[in-house]
């Protein structure tokens, strides 16, 4: 099982790419014990999504853009 350091990289790679099937429910099943990681997690989520919005009305192109 992955360590918390280990699930927060995977987690930002989750915002950016597709991840594997096995990484998913790794990601998944390490998210559902571990309170850290799942605040890690919203708030990764939350500025990615910040930075996307910034991006596109800037008119840069998104990363599944490009």
């Amino acid at each position: 099982m992955k360590n918390c350091e280990e699930i927060s990289q995977l987690a930002s790679r989750a915002c950016d790419e597709k991840i594997s099937l096995m990484e998913t429910v790794e990601l998944k099943v390490h998210l559902m014990m571990c309170k850290n990681c799942r605040t890690f997690d919203a708030n990764n989520k939350q500025l990615s999504k910040i930075l996307k919005a910034q991006q596109e009305q800037d008119g840069i192109p998104t990363s599944k853009q490009a």
